[in-house]
């Protein structure tokens, strides 16, 4: 293939191949070593864009905005810091190491903080960590944009 697509979310449970479950303190680090060994398996005359995960809300954004219709700001969520997105970074660079493009819609979707709930007259969440259908419309050109820069 011309462009291989490897998308991810941090917030999955690893595990051992027996099903013991690993400490989060070793998240990171698992992280960037499954993703190198990924991209090396891959072909070497694919592109391969690797996508960012996306913001997480504390709370479900509809649920909230269901109990708190006359005050939004209760159910939006405050920025991570750098700190926060360990995963994300380490990700970024391994991925640059490998030969492979990094990208992410964070800064599109969480554009300041807190982060949003609503954009314009759009809910953007469907619950805690993925977006809606009707907002991920308005996310198509930047989108496009990125596998458009990942495709040389």
């Amino acid at each position: 293939p011309d462009l291989i697509i490897i998308t991810h979310s941090d917030r999955y449970t690893l595990s051992t191949r027996k099903g013991a479950i690993r400490p989060r303190s070793e998240r990171k680090r698992l992280w960037r070593q499954a993703l190198e060994r990924t991209l090396k398996a891959l072909p070497r005359s694919s592109e391969v864009l690797v996508l960012g995960d996306v913001p997480h809300n504390r709370l479900n954004p509809q649920k909230c905005l269901v109990h708190n219709r006359k005050d939004m700001s209760r159910c939006v969520t405050r920025n991570p810091s750098t700190k926060q997105r360990g995963i994300e970074l380490g990700l970024r660079n391994t991925a640059r190491a490998q030969g492979a493009t990094y990208r992410t819609l964070f800064g599109k979707i969480c554009s300041y903080d807190p982060c949003p709930v609503v954009q314009g007259d759009i809910l953007m969440w469907r619950d805690r960590s993925h977006v809606t259908n009707r907002y991920a419309n308005q996310l198509q050109p930047a989108m496009r944009t990125i596998i458009e820069g990942a495709i040389r």
